[in-house]
């Protein structure tokens, strides 16, 4: 059983406890895993809580001691990992998982602008030939079903962050594994539509640059993939519905005092994803259709059905961008005002989603102004202790990049 071995230990422990995994799949195993720490007898998860715990405490607090502290702790907890990793016994265990992926956790905290997706993808990688030893055995029980998860869509979300394709070692292995996935889970579709528009975006941005016709050849693949995003997103889930909460509660600074209310920060985080993936699809549409016009100025029929692709896209992305934003009320603390808006842990999660409506060039002017201030304010609370250059994805604007 973990114990802790001083007051501020215990404080950084249960501030990632208790808020930062709120919004993250650790969330669904790390509390169950935790009580088998063993402090002090070369434990790879307890060194590896203690560092991702006093990392982002330091940023919740802007205590360059604490960051210290995790540092400190960062090059132990690697050890021990690379310990385990060397025992084929140790190698395949939930904790040793766990560990690694709480690694990513820091090196996403800490490292400076480019280097973070590059250093958290490493992990990730590692931990997909994990996978591949664990063997098909993880999906027989819970823990090993929701690390399967934690690793697919992080290495995902790692993927889209850097315009790059899957690891064809990471897809062989996706092959493999999707028949023993039970087909009820819920965030089964989520991870298809994920993978697919990792791979979408991936060959886009390949040719964009040197060929803008790009946008039209990929035109109807954006088309399908928007719907596939909506129609889950229409799905009767209990789980990621929200309400829209009346206007005597809700603050002025919501966007045209709007504001939703999600039952848990991951169904907000869940659905946020899924508007970001339906965004950057109906930009891609719109943009392939204004090609389309021009090329086939002969043909009045088509020119008019592209025209109407270019409305609805512009409609729903500005409907998507009020869905977005009237989600930042829900992440305030209660003692928020317009002027001095304070956010709560879990709202480190609306940077990437509140980056690609400011970006996107079809939302609303007054959306993108909106989601920009918000992102100012946010990534200024984020950033105390100036560890990393975490404005550089908002102060560049342009389409189709950093989502």
């Amino acid at each position: 059983m973990a114990t802790l071995n001083t007051a501020t230990d215990y404080d950084a422990v249960c501030y990632f406890m208790s808020s930062y995994i709120l919004s993250c799949p650790f969330q669904d195993y790390l509390h169950s895993l935790y009580p088998t720490c063993r402090l002090g007898k070369d434990d790879a998860l307890s060194s590896a809580i203690t560092t991702a715990s006093f990392a982002t405490f330091a940023r919740r607090t802007g205590r360059r001691a604490y960051m210290d502290r995790a540092e400190r702790n960062y090059g132990l907890a690697l050890a021990r990992i690379n310990a385990a990793l060397t025992d084929p016994a140790t190698a395949v265990l939930d904790q040793t998982l766990a560990s690694i992926l709480l690694l990513a956790t820091f090196e996403a905290t800490i490292f400076p602008g480019a280097r973070s997706p590059e250093e958290w993808t490493a992990h990730l990688l590692g931990a997909t030939r994990l996978l591949q030893l664990r063997g098909l055995d993880q999906f027989q029980y819970e823990t090993g079903r929701h690390l399967h998860n934690h690793i697919t869509n992080n290495i995902c979300a790692s993927c889209m962050q850097r315009m790059v394709d899957l690891p064809a070692e990471f897809q062989a292995w996706c092959d493999k594994a999707g028949p023993f996935i039970d087909p009820k889970y819920h965030l089964r579709e989520f991870s298809t539509i994920l993978q697919k528009a990792v791979s979408f975006k991936a060959r886009l941005w390949a040719r964009l640059e040197k060929d803008r016709a790009v946008l039209y050849d990929l035109f109807y693949e954006a088309v399908a993939l928007e719907q596939e995003a909506s129609a889950l997103m229409k799905d009767d889930n209990a789980e990621t519905a929200y309400t829209i909460q009346p206007k005597e509660s809700t603050p002025p600074l919501a966007y045209k005092d709007i504001a939703h209310h999600h039952k848990a920060p991951r169904a907000a985080k869940h659905q946020n994803t899924l508007r970001m993936v339906r965004l950057f699809m109906l930009e891609v549409m719109s943009a392939g259709a204004s090609i389309a016009t021009k090329e086939m100025y002969s043909q009045p029929d088509t020119i008019r059905y592209f025209e109407s692709v270019k409305e609805n896209a512009q409609r729903l992305s500005a409907e998507i961008a009020t869905e977005v934003l009237g989600c930042v009320p829900d992440f305030l603390e209660p003692t928020s005002t317009f002027a001095n808006p304070k956010f709560c842990p879990v709202a480190r999660t609306l940077v990437w989603p509140l980056s690609v409506v400011y970006k996107n060039s079809i939302c609303p002017l007054e959306a993108r102004k909106y989601a920009k201030a918000m992102l100012d304010d946010l990534v200024k609370e984020l950033n105390t202790l100036q560890l990393v250059d975490a404005g550089k994805m908002i102060t560049k604007p342009g389409t189709m990049d950093d989502w």
